[in-house]
C-alpha cells in the first residue's frame, strides 16, 4: 500500500490489485446473501 500511495505502480501490482478488489466484492456479496437467509428462516417464535 505504501508503493501505491507514493505513485509506484506497475502492470502487475495494478492487475493484483484489481483481483483483491474482486476477490472482495465477491465476499462483501456472499456475506449480504448469507444475512438475507439468516433473517428469513423461520423461528418457531415466527410461525406462532
Amino acid at each position: 500500500m505504501k508503493a501505491i500511495e507514493q505513485g509506484i505502480i506497475t502492470p502487475t501490482t495494478k492487475r493484483r490489485m484489481e483481483q483483491l478488489e474482486n476477490k472482495l466484492a465477491e465476499i462483501n456479496d456472499k456475506i449480504l446473501i448469507e444475512q438475507y437467509k439468516e433473517q428469513k428462516k423461520l423461528t418457531k417464535e415466527k410461525i406462532s
